[in-house]
Order: C-alpha cells, then sequence, then structure tokens
C-alpha cells in the first residue's frame, strides 16, 4: 500500500512539474518590444568633452545591441523635445537602428507627455496587426518635464516644483494608459543639475517607473544604465503576458500625495520592485492556474486510490 501511493505520488509531482515547465516555456517565448523615447532638447547639446548627446547616442546604441537577437524582441525609437516624433519603428535591424540614432540632433524643450503618449500610439499601432509580445518603454532624459499638456490637480503642487503642472499631465497619462499593462524603465542622466530641481528630478522619474529607475551624473555611467536596463528587459524572471491591444489603467485616485511628502502609489510600487530586485508582475496568473488545477486533479486521483485500496483490505 506504502509503495503504491508512493508511487502515485511521484507521478502527481512529475506531472505539476511538467506543466509548469510548459506554460513557463510559453511566456518566455513571448518578445519584447521596447520604445526607446530619448531625449532630444537642447541641454542635451551641454556636456564636456563629450556631450549629453553623444553619450545618449552610445548607449542607446549599445542598448539595441544588447536587447535584440534573441526572442524575437524589437525596437523602436521615440525622440522627444517640443513635441515627440517616430524616428524608427519597430525592427530587430541593429545597422538601421544604429544609424538612425546617429543622426538625432536637438531641438526644443522637454514635453514628458508627449513622449508617452508617442510610446503609447507606436505600441497599439504594432498591437492592432495581432501581433502578441511584452510591452516596454525606456525613456532617458537629462531633465524634468518643461513645457506641454498641463494639468494642475493631481500628485505634484507648486511647491514641489515650478513646472509640477507639466509633471502632473506626464504622471497622469501613465497611470491612466501604460501602469498595468506596460513596463516602464526611466533613467535620469543628471549632470550639474541644481539639488532642488535634482531632488525632485529622482522623485518624478521614480513615480513615473513600473520597473527599476536609473540615476546617473556622467556618460559612462549612462551606458552602464542602459546595458543594466537591457538586461532586465531580456532576463525577466516573471514576464508579464498583457493583451498587447488593451489599455488597462489602474486607479490613480490614491496618488494624491506630493512629491516632497508621501509618496504616490507609483513611488510605492517602484519601491517595493527595487526592494525585492524582482520586475512587477502585473497581471498573467494563467500559469499557476493551470498547474493547480493539474495538481487538484492529480490529488484527487491520489485520493481515489487510496480509497479503492482501503476498501479492498476491509
Amino acid at each position: 500500500m506504502k509503495k503504491l501511493l508512493s508511487i502515485v505520488l511521484c507521478i502527481v509531482l512529475a506531472v505539476s512539474c511538467m506543466a509548469f515547465a510548459a506554460v513557463t516555456a510559453s511566456a518566455d517565448a513571448l518578445p519584447r518590444y521596447v520604445v526607446l523615447a530619448l531625449d532630444v532638447s537642447y541641454s542635451m547639446d551641454s556636456g564636456s568633452p563629450v556631450s549629453r548627446m553623444d553619450s545618449q547616442k552610445s548607449a542607446a546604441k549599445s542598448f539595441c545591441e544588447k536587447t535584440l537577437g534573441s526572442n524575437g524582441n524589437k525596437i523602436a525609437v521615440v525622440l522627444f523635445g517640443s513635441g515627440a516624433s517616430v524616428l524608427c519603428d519597430f525592427t530587430d535591424d541593429t545597422a538601421l537602428l544604429s544609424s538612425k540614432i546617429d543622426s538625432i540632433e536637438t531641438n526644443g524643450a522637454t514635453y514628458f507627455y508627449d513622449a508617452f503618449e508617442k510610446a503609447n500610439e507606436v505600441l497599439n499601432q504594432e498591437a492592432a496587426k495581432g501581433v502578441k509580445f511584452e510591452r516596454n518603454i525606456v525613456l532617458c532624459s537629462d531633465g524634468t518635464p518643461l513645457g506641454g499638456k498641463s494639468v494642475k490637480d493631481y500628485v505634484y503642487t507648486k511647491d514641489d516644483y515650478s513646472d509640477y503642472d507639466n509633471a502632473n499631465a506626464a504622471l497622469k497619462y501613465v497611470d491612466e494608459n501604460l501602469r498595468g499593462n506596460t513596463k516602464i524603465y526611466t533613467i535620469g542622466f543628471y549632470q550639474n543639475m541644481r539639488s532642488y530641481d535634482l531632488d525632485f528630478a529622482k522623485t518624478f522619474m521614480s513615480d513615473l517607473s513600473t520597473e527599476k529607475s536609473v540615476i546617473v551624473d556622467n556618460g559612462d555611467d549612462l551606458v552602464d544604465a542602459f546595458d543594466t536596463t537591457a538586461t532586465a528587459i531580456t532576463s525577466t524572471e516573471t514576464p508579464d503576458t498583457p493583451d498587447p491591444a488593451a489599455n488597462t489603467s489602474s486607479t490613480t485616485s490614491s496618488n494624491t500625495s506630493s512629491a516632497s511628502g508621501n509618496t504616490s502609489t507609483a513611488a510605492v510600487v517602484n519601491a517595493t520592485n527595487q526592494i525585492s530586485g524582482k520586475p512587477v508582475d502585473t497581471g498573467d496568473t494563467t500559469a499557476a492556474s493551470i498547474v493547480f488545477v493539474i495538481t487538484l486533479l492529480a490529488a484527487s486521483s491520489v485520493a481515489a486510490v487510496v480509497s479503492s485500496r482501503k476498501k479492498e483490505s476491509e
């Protein structure tokens, strides 16, 4: 009796492990599509002997090389200054991406809202083709929101930052349109920024992110920041499988605190994520559900066998 029970339990365990491996492999096979949003504001011309723009170009090209080449991953590039535009649609051609990135020139202010709106538009257009992929946005900037869409009544106030209304507009757009179905990584490249502005810049970038926010102050570290982000995207331990056509938004009514006081919901999520060292799992529980059902059925079989053997012995 004990021997039979042991055999059945081994079978249950084996079946459960095989089912989990199968669904996990299926999730891992989902390609990562990344919109690389690069700051082209005039301040990116600053820096010596290498300008911030040249440092960003080198880091962005390195990011493309490390992100592409496996699993069907693709990258699109969006530029934002006084507005936003698509430099390159989704592709896995590193030579094309490198050429496009080398052609970037500075232009205008820093419209964060436009950057996220354009990135979301590019992702949605690709999803409309019926492609299944994991949605990612990587945004790099050397500054804080300046100009563009304005929202006064949200997370930030004039006590936090002079152009708080532009920051509110960007964060509100992310909360309502991207948080929950898109992984967002931010990279702040803050050379010689005043301490007052730097404090807000760090908070703002953290609030925007669903994943890790990286802050650097020199070009060499910028390359490392992009490389680290590429590794995080391509080596995700628990990849999400959101519906790429969906724009599921999370509740934003709890985002009522200021940057100088309590943190917003976005910041809490990001802080928890950084402590755990793992990406935010925003949705798909299919794997766990399948494994649970299979295990439950197998356990029922064990119970039936035990009951049958018990009756025979009686």
